[in-house]
């Protein structure tokens, strides 16, 4: 699996006293050869530090790696967080982190399998980010669920793929118009951070996805999926309750009574019958009092020659062939993210 190459963009605000040229420095410092480099899309075989007007909110600028390659990038991405921490760096909602995995021996066919394991799994992805990252709620990174699966089945080039995700738009959570320029495909999804741990992890996940679908490039792409599956709704009393029942083991009615600030528990039931959720309830120790509401696997849909999967986190993991110190990183990242989202809406 690390036997590809891969890059990085780290976003991040930084104290005024810091400029890109100080950053810079800090990074050679801690063992990195890194320049800053202005405003530019240049490759370099040094790290650099660029500008970016996409960042709002203080100080910001971009970390941006060469193209790196097995441990030993895994070990840079180490010594230069250590070296943003000492410059106090930080991120803010408009930071992301952006990952490009080599695709220039990719097939066609590797290359649509990549989209579709994306497309099946987004919602799972989603559960592993905040909430400014899931869906289409952030404008940079956008969701692959309007993807036009018949124009994604006949693409020949990653140029035709982009066309089928989002018209040739690159601010998607997959960006195929990064192989034009850099001859990689780019993972826009996850936030900002300059922890090392979660930087390192959300690689390895990226790499998994490639080696998965450069594996499944002869599956045929089924036209008649529907891209969305469990789309966030639009009505903000509908979106907290999909947010809640996203969080591992779901939520109970009396979740979502304070999460609505109402004076009596909610009919659930119906409510999620009325706006089209596909859900089921379980009991804590068979007390019906207990129940809770946890979105219902959607089975992905499939040629008729292949075995249809639950879409499930584990499901997910085991596809990934992920061993179990990343897997229990995600469970973790995933319960993190969602009681923030949780504390968040209840504020």
């Amino acid at each position: 699996m690390l036997n590809r190459k891969y890059g990085i963009e780290i976003e991040a605000m930084f104290p005024r006293n810091q400029n890109g040229a100080s950053i810079a420095a800090a990074i050679a410092a801690g063992g990195v050869p890194c320049h800053f480099a202005g405003y530019t899309h240049a490759r370099t075989t040094d790290w650099k530090v660029v500008t970016d007007g996409s960042l709002a909110g203080g100080n910001g600028f971009e970390v941006v790696s060469p193209p790196l390659f097995g441990e030993a990038g895994l070990e840079q991405v180490e010594k230069v967080c250590a070296a943003l921490a000492q410059v106090q760096a930080s991120v803010n909602r408009t930071c992301g982190l952006h990952v490009h995995v080599d695709a220039g021996a990719m097939s066609a066919q590797a290359m649509r399998r990549l989209a579709v394991i994306y497309i099946e799994n987004e919602n799972i992805i989603d559960s592993l980010m905040p909430m400014s990252r899931r869906a289409s709620n952030n404008h940079y990174c956008g969701t692959l669920r309007n993807t036009s699966m018949p124009r994604l089945a006949t693409a020949r080039n990653a140029a035709e793929i982009a066309q089928a995700i989002a018209h040739g738009n690159r601010f998607v959570k997959l960006n195929y118009t990064a192989f034009l320029r850099h001859g990689t495909v780019e993972f826009r999804h996850h936030s900002g951070t300059v922890d090392a741990s979660k930087i390192n992890k959300w690689i390895l996940a990226c790499l998994r996805m490639v080696a998965c679908s450069i594996k499944e490039a002869n599956l045929p792409v089924d036209t008649t999926t529907a891209a969305a599956t469990h789309a966030r709704p639009r009505n903000r009393r509908l979106a907290t309750i999909f947010d809640a029942m996203q969080r591992p083991g779901g939520c109970t009615r009396e979740d979502i009574r304070v999460l609505l600030n109402r004076a009596t528990l909610p009919p659930m039931n119906r409510i999620l019958r009325n706006a089209g959720f596909q859900y089921r309830v379980t009991h804590a120790y068979g007390d019906r009092r207990t129940e809770r509401y946890v979105l219902a696997d959607t089975p992905v849909a499939v040629a008729a020659n292949v075995t249809a999967t639950p879409i499930t986190f584990d499901a997910f993991c085991d596809r990934m062939e992920m061993p179990q110190d990343e897997k229990a990183f995600w469970i973790a990242r995933r319960v993190a993210v969602s009681q923030t989202t949780l504390q968040t809406q209840a504020a």
